[in-house]
């Protein structure tokens, strides 16, 4: 009877149900209820109390297809594992890389905003001073473009009104040795010698002349 219910069992279930250890106590327990059903239909009063799948015998032709059924089985379960584990190392970057976007965003909408903030600001502070000084207030937006303007740009003066003589004045090389001399008054010896004055030469010409 016990051999019978096995064989119907393993008769109605699939290789995997047999060979994995997982599922054995199914097949265990749907073979003990049907022993324990059989038995009670012939009124044996006896009990069931476990039935063990100890060892599975396959036939000896079926043993090569069991083999890579195992194999199988033994894969899927490593890229199982080895994916859950790429999973558990890839979220967390990614999750911190999202969250870092997040800030950077953030902090650029503040920068953005107040920027913007304080152009409106100052804005309407030159509309409240236009309102209440017009010329002064366009004389003074006036120099303030021309100095942005020629800040960073290579000034030449030239007196228009000097006659027959045309002034050059070098403006940038007035600059450059203002800064060289400064530059070497803080690198001075302590002796304090005294040092040759530098001279800036004005060019005069002729508007005639080349």
């Amino acid at each position: 009877m016990s051999e019978s219910a096995i064989r119907e069992i393993v008769g109605r279930s699939t290789l995997d149900d047999l060979l994995v250890g997982s599922t054995r106590p199914e097949v265990t327990r749907r073979t003990k209820n049907l022993i324990q059903t059989t038995l009670d239909y012939y009124t044996s009063g006896i009990t069931v109390t476990t039935v063990n799948l100890e060892d599975v015998q396959v036939p000896d032709a079926v043993i090569p297809s069991q083999r890579d059924a195992n194999k199988a089985q033994a894969d899927k379960e490593r890229f199982i594992l080895e994916s859950e584990a790429y999973a558990n190392g890839i979220i967390p970057v990614a999750q911190g890389a999202a969250l870092r976007m997040q800030q950077d965003a953030q902090a650029y909408k503040a920068q953005v905003m107040a920027l913007a903030e304080g152009q409106a600001s100052r804005f309407a502070q030159l509309e409240a001073a236009y309102a209440q000084s017009p010329e002064v207030t366009r004389r003074r937006l006036y120099m303030d473009t021309v100095e942005r303007v020629l800040k960073g740009a290579h000034k030449v003066l030239i007196d228009a009104r000097a006659g027959g003589n045309m002034f050059y004045l070098p403006i940038e090389k007035l600059l450059e040795k203002g800064a060289a001399r400064e530059a070497e008054g803080a690198e001075a010896p302590a002796n304090g010698a005294p040092k040759e004055t530098d001279s800036v030469t004005v060019e005069a010409r002729g508007r005639g002349e080349r």
